[in-house]
């Protein structure tokens, strides 16, 4: 009797730490695409950027914090009770996610392991049958874990925010600048492919681009996502891409845009000295002048709307 009470409570302990262990599986996931992630919750129109990328992280933190709880059994009674409530409550959105919108990934684990809303519905129906399974064990009797509790959970949540900061407080920090050789920018824009350009007379946005370059493809996402919501003219952003033809095709393909003005400049020396080494640079310009510059992290919605209306 006594070994079959102890290998249904080592059971239970097994999945306990699964369950735990998912949760701080998913975090991690999401944590190593964040960009994607940021992307992700922008593309439901609720949060500008600079909310969304904070609840991205929040999300995230909450988590691990939540996967740590349930492996340490502290608190365990409120922990599982919360543990079932964000279940359900993520659950609720995938089923909205299915209905209403096409994802071929919900992120539940970041873009590395791509799972769709119906697949995620089914792994959160198991969890929750397994939490049912594991609702009464021990809590973890210690002295001082409220005070365990409280300081492990400012740890985890500051953790996320210095690991992976904000864009607003990463720029806040480290302020990092790109400087344009105006000779050599001037020097590019004369090139006859670039006509459209250099001829603009308004206000518009160019983004310098290596196809290849991860934060390159990121930034055409962002913007164009940008771009879409407020449903600014696709004519004022310009893209220039460092290569030739194909290298355009291969952009094109990585960000799966193909509805903005792009070109191609083909001498990378004379672009590299002209934005300072620094890819991919966003250009605020009005006419021929250059306002601002930006890398992807200073890709604000409200600048660019302030620039461009």
């Amino acid at each position: 009797m006594e070994t079959g009470t102890r290998r249904i409570n080592g059971i239970k302990s097994l999945l306990r730490w699964l369950i735990g262990i998912t949760f701080i599986v998913s975090a991690i996931l999401k944590l190593i695409s964040i960009d994607q992630f940021d992307l992700y919750i922008y593309s439901f129109g609720i949060f500008n950027f600079t909310w969304g990328s904070f609840l991205s992280r929040v999300l995230i933190a909450f988590e691990l914090l939540l996967g740590l709880l349930l492996i340490s059994r502290l608190y365990y009674c409120k922990v599982w009770y919360l543990t079932l409530i964000t279940m359900i409550g993520f659950t609720l959105f995938l089923i909205y996610t299915a209905i209403f919108r096409n994802d071929s990934n919900c992120h539940c684990f970041g873009s590395l392991v791509e799972i769709s809303p119906v697949e995620s519905i089914i792994k959160n129906l198991i969890l929750i049958v397994l939490l049912f399974f594991i609702y009464k064990q021990k809590e973890l009797a210690i002295k001082r874990k409220g005070l365990i509790t409280s300081i492990g959970s400012v740890v985890t949540f500051a953790t996320i925010f210095i690991v992976s900061s904000p864009d607003n407080l990463y720029n806040a920090l480290y302020r990092p600048k790109t400087q344009i050789n105006n000779e050599a920018l001037e020097l590019v824009l004369q090139d006859s492919s670039l006509d459209e350009i250099s001829d603009f007379e308004g206000h518009q946005i160019v983004a310098i681009f290596i196809p290849a370059c991860e934060y390159c493809q990121l930034s055409m996402q962002r913007l164009a996502s940008i771009f879409e919501r407020h449903q600014l003219d696709h004519n004022l952003l310009k893209i220039i891409i460092v290569g030739n033809s194909k290298a355009v095709d291969f952009f094109q393909k990585e960000t799966q845009i193909d509805s903005y003005p792009i070109q191609y400049y083909p001498n990378p020396v004379l672009v590299i000295k002209a934005i300072d080494r620094k890819f991919p640079a966003i250009l605020f310009m009005e006419g021929k002048t250059v306002k601002k510059i930006v890398n992807y992290r200073g890709i604000n919605e409200k600048l660019i709307l302030d620039h461009l209306q």
